[in-house]
Formats: C-alpha cells, sequence, structure tokens
C-alpha cells in the first residue's frame, strides 16, 4: 500500500482508482467492511483501490468551537490498513482553504 500525503505530493495514480471517502477516523468495523467492500469492487472492476481521508477531523474546521479527536491516529491507520489489499491511502489537509 502506498501512502501519500496531500495534494502537495503531486502524486500521478497510474490506472484508474475506486475511491472510498471519508474521515474514518476509528476504522471500526462498519468502516472496514466499506473498505473491505472497496477493494473487492476494485479489484473485480481492475481498478486499484484509494482510502481518501483527512489527517485532521473536519469538524475541527468547520466548527472551531468544539474539539472532536480521532480515534484512531494517522500512524494506527496506516498500521491497520496495511493489514488489507488496499492500494493507496490518501491523507488530504482538511484546511479552511479546502
Amino acid at each position: 500500500m502506498k501512502v501519500i500525503y496531500g495534494a502537495e505530493s503531486n502524486y500521478n495514480f497510474i490506472k484508474p482508482t475506486g475511491v472510498g471517502l471519508g474521515n474514518f477516523d476509528g476504522l471500526h468495523i462498519g468502516h472496514m467492511a466499506l473498505i473491505d467492500k472497496l477493494i473487492k469492487e476494485s479489484e473485480l472492476n481492475s481498478l486499484d483501490s484509494v482510502v481518501y481521508t483527512f489527517s485532521k477531523h473536519p469538524e475541527n474546521i468547520i466548527r472551531k468551537e468544539l474539539f472532536t479527536p480521532l480515534i484512531t491516529s494517522t500512524h494506527k491507520k496506516v498500521e491497520l490498513l496495511e493489514k488489507t489489499r488496499l492500494n493507496y491511502l490518501y491523507f488530504e489537509k482538511f484546511d479552511e482553504n479546502f
């Protein structure tokens, strides 16, 4: 699995992709089921699978008066998803500009 950190990486995907978009803050059983489905459907359709997520919780930018911690750290997300057949994990920087 290749890990990409933000648009500043200028990474170009080699082939078409299937993308799962979400905060995936906890990678609980429901999240993992969705990611597994993404991987299987991508493989069936000759696509690379990509989880597109965020390095910070979006709610911390949208609703600044609240602080919502990530349940699973960026490092732990990488560790857990490396155990799957996911091709790419893309971390977007979620800030005011985004």
